[in-house]
């Protein structure tokens, strides 16, 4: 449950930098601008669902409740219901050596997940 509990915070807070890196710049002031004040605040919801790409370690017996899995939980329901975000698998492994081959190939064929623990 430690583990999940961490892996959620890790997973949030990196969502948190992705979505800092992709917030909206407001316009000089006397500019026209359409967006509404909604829009501009910091913790808004986007207009259109963004999809997120991740690469996953997970246990080897997954300890959620039933109906739940890795992609598709409480905790990524309410990130699609507040921010509209959503996440993808692009990999998931097992923790251990399956995970770190999955990034080594990851890495050698330039196809890199938008997140993924690395060492």
């Amino acid at each position: 449950m430690r583990k999940i509990l961490i892996s959620a915070t890790a997973l949030f807070m990196s969502v948190s930098v992705l979505m800092a890196g992709c917030s909206t710049s407001s316009s000089p002031e006397g500019a026209n601008s359409t967006a509404t004040a909604e829009e501009l605040t910091p913790d808004g919801k986007y207009a259109e669902t963004v999809t997120y790409t991740v690469g996953k370690s997970t246990p080897g017996i997954p300890k959620l409740p039933a109906g739940q899995s890795y992609e598709d939980n409480a905790f990524t329901q309410y990130l699609k219901e507040t921010l509209n975000i959503q996440n993808e698998n692009k990999f998931e492994a097992q923790s251990g050596d399956n995970y770190d081959q999955k990034v080594a190939m990851a890495v050698a064929s330039d196809d890199l997940p938008d997140i993924m623990a690395v060492d």
